[in-house]
């Protein structure tokens, strides 16, 4: 009886034992798939660093337009046509969007990897980032877009500036915001419109907030990549 129970009991530690090293072994494949995906992310964060820094760019140079343009506008001591029309080109870069590398962190929520992630303030950093600030983010992006659009349509009958022209062929070219406008149109009534000033004022107010929230994105980027570093020792 003795013998039967010492044998039992040792099919069971057995068991028990094959049981332990397998869920060892996954635990081990779980932690080493989520510090290869935490890798990544690092990576994929430094190109959105410099994305973000790139939209900032020329963010901060078309709502230094709208001021230009909104100071001149309320101002008795007018601009030139020309440096009107320039800034109002420039105006229009305003809905440059950042779009964020979002797909290492979808990786880390369909195969459990941020669950498994030890430091806590570095999980609620990337749900806080990805979740929230990235769907504030959005909101703005669709907001400016519809802002933009239908601005267009008010102002062309005051103003009008294009950087499309045909190169003599076929092709239409497309220059870029740094390059000198091709034509443009001040109407004689361009002062007197009473549009223009709430729209300079309002794409201003828009910029500001959206540049905003990429600094606040660009500061969490930066904390999550020092908590990567601290999760991965």
């Amino acid at each position: 009886m003795k013998k039967y129970f010492i044998e039992g009991l040792l099919i069971f530690l057995s068991v028990l034992s094959a049981f332990f090293l397998e869920s060892y072994r996954l635990g081990r494949s779980d932690i080493k798939l989520k510090n290869n995906l935490m890798l990544e992310l690092s990576s994929s964060i430094k190109e959105d660093l410099r994305q973000i820094n790139d939209v900032k760019l020329v963010l901060t140079e078309s709502m230094n337009s709208g001021k230009v343009l909104l100071e001149d506008f309320l101002s008795d001591d007018k601009q030139k046509k020309e440096v009107v029309a320039e800034n109002f080109s420039k105006l229009w870069s305003m809905n440059i969007s950042y779009f964020p590398r979002d797909g290492i962190y979808n990786q880390l929520l369909a195969t459990g990897s941020l669950e498994i992630i030890k430091e806590e303030k570095l999980k609620e950093k990337l749900m806080s980032v990805y979740e929230h600030a990235m769907s504030r983010k959005e909101a703005i992006d669709k907001t400016i877009d519809e802002f933009v659009w239908r601005s267009m349509q008010s102002s062309s009958k005051d103003i009008w500036v294009t950087n499309e022209f045909w190169d003599g062929g076929s092709n239409l070219i497309i220059q870029d915001y740094k390059r000198n406008i091709s034509k443009f149109q001040i109407s004689e009534n361009y002062y007197e419109s009473s549009f223009l000033g709430s729209f300079y004022s309002h794409s201003v107010t828009v910029m500001a907030r959206y540049l905003s929230i990429l600094n606040r994105i660009e500061e969490d980027f930066s904390e999550i990549q020092k908590l990567i570093e601290d999760e991965l020792k």
